[in-house]
């Protein structure tokens, strides 16, 4: 029978510790290892386990470096790791236990990690072999030396959202990790990812630092999980520099990348929600091949009004892709027969945006209120 070691790196966990601990009591084994500890606990991991380890390891700024030295006290023949804010559905372990067992020789597996965000999967098991161990070259957000990209295990793995860490003491740990980790692997993209996203994160806001070494990062990477969130985190930083052209290009990016990631869609509906008057000509860049424009309108009192909505390549010839006319404070759009009302929010499909959309409103009477709100979201239509 595959024999199965829990292993932990904890350090002033103790409000989180116990739920952690209390998902994995069918490990065979639980190893702690304890990178100094004020709180209590030690106490509590000590309920749990005869394989607490403390005072026997100093921190030195590198969490490669303490899960490898937590995994030599393991004597499992698998090992799982788990962090201490983390915790397993009900019959987690037994399920892993059974896909060891019939795992045949493949040397890790990865399950389903979800931070009430997102989904996506995060290799924690690895067979205990020296082959196997966490790099050197990512001393935080660490990576295995090696991964079985199609052996998963059909469990999840919870974890609390990151801005619900209210009681970290050392706020500034991973930055100085990650800036130390840049100077000693100047060429690893992962560093780079995770570097640019804390330099954006709000807490710091070094948004234009951030940007440089996110488009490096992007010029480098294939991981796809990570491309797609810095295409966000870029979009973001664009954003809060007041640069909406380049955040919708990133925002769009990201939700290329992924269609289904709701924090991209989400931002893409608010970067683009922009009020333009008549004649206005947004540059698109480009950068929607599939797009709906929902278009919210008010005329006012006009007696008679002409809507148009029309696209080009290079921003003087423009063909008319869709249009209305109509009087008496409505709208009739030609094309899809549609009826627009005075105020409203309407859908068109556009098979091709092309880069430049030019939007006119032109109308007779007294013009009271004139104006319209274009959202470009990317999607299939």
């Amino acid at each position: 029978m595959v024999t199965l070691s829990a292993v932990i790196i904890v350090k002033n966990r103790e409000k989180t510790i116990e739920r952690c601990l209390e998902s994995i009591t069918d490990c065979d084994e639980i190893v702690i290892l304890d990178t100094g500890s004020t709180d209590g606990t030690g106490k509590i991991c000590q309920k749990y386990t005869d394989k607490y380890i403390a005072n026997e390891y100093t921190w030195n700024d590198n969490f490669a470096e303490a899960r490898n030295t937590a995994a030599t006290y393991a004597t499992g023949d698998w090992i799982f790791v788990i962090d201490s804010d983390e915790w397993l559905e009900d019959g987690a372990v037994e399920k892993i236990k059974s896909y060891l067992q019939n795992i045949g020789d493949k040397l890790t597996a990865q399950v389903v990690a979800n931070n009430f965000v997102m989904e996506y999967l995060t290799p924690r098991l690895y067979k205990n072999n020296s082959a196997i161990h966490y790099a050197q070259q990512f001393p935080v957000h660490e990576m295995l030396t090696f991964v079985d990209p199609d052996s998963v295990v059909d469990i999840k793995i919870f974890a609390e959202p990151k801005f619900l860490d209210e009681d970290n003491p050392d706020p500034d740990r991973n930055l100085r990790i990650l800036q130390r980790a840049m100077e000693l692997y100047p060429d690893q993209p992962r560093n780079m990812y995770y570097l640019g996203k804390e330099l954006a994160s709000p807490k710091r806001g070094r948004y234009k630092e951030a940007i440089d070494i996110l488009m490096k990062y992007i010029q480098k990477s294939t991981f796809l999980r990570e491309l797609e969130d810095a295409y966000l985190i870029l979009a973001y930083c664009y954003d809060q520099l007041g640069d909406k052209l380049r955040a919708r290009v990133f925002a769009g990016h990201a939700v290329a990348s992924n269609p289904n990631n709701s924090q991209a869609i989400l931002f893409m509906a608010a970067i683009l929600t922009t009020s333009y008057v008549a004649g206005t000509v947004v540059d698109t860049n480009g950068d929607y091949n599939q797009a709906v424009i929902n278009v919210a309108f008010t005329i006012g009192s006009l007696t008679s009004a002409q809507l148009k909505i029309e696209f080009s390549n290079d921003g003087t010839n423009y063909f008319q892709e869709t249009s209305g006319s109509g009087s008496g404070g409505t709208i009739t759009e030609v094309l899809t027969e549609h009826t627009w009302a005075a105020t409203g929010n309407y859908r068109i499909p556009v098979p091709i945006l092309d880069r430049y959309m030019k939007i006119s409103v032109k109308g007779t009477g007294t013009v009271t209120s004139s104006s319209m709100a274009v959202t470009v979201n990317l999607g299939r239509v």
